[in-house]
């Protein structure tokens, strides 16, 4: 080893470590410390950031929407009553009894 690089190599690995750095923090001037600087792939975040607000956003107007259909269910028109064919005699008489019993 050349002289210069003993006493760097020295200096490097008994450096002391700033007092607001925790003590895993790696020593300023690394690989691993410029690298620790730097926020992780912020673009990533924000794009994984904008995507879960939108499905979110999807989400809950999907839901409103089925909210609404479930509480105004949309109303059948009114279904007229049948016409029955006109029966004579005892089984006549008692098939209109019938229609009109069960008839609210």
């Amino acid at each position: 080893m050349l002289p210069g690089a003993e006493a760097a190599a020295a200096a490097a690995s008994t450096e002391i470590l700033k007092a607001d750095a925790p003590a895993s923090a790696p020593a300023a001037g690394t690989a691993a410390g410029t690298a620790a600087a730097r926020p992780a792939r912020p673009r990533r975040l924000a794009h994984r950031r904008v995507l879960v607000l939108v499905v979110s956003g999807l989400t809950l107007i999907a839901l409103a929407v089925v909210a609404l259909f479930l509480i105004n269910p949309a109303e059948a028109p009114a279904v007229a009553p049948p016409n029955y064919p006109t029966v004579d005699g005892t089984l006549g008489t008692h098939l209109q009894e019938l229609q009109e019993s069960v008839n609210p």
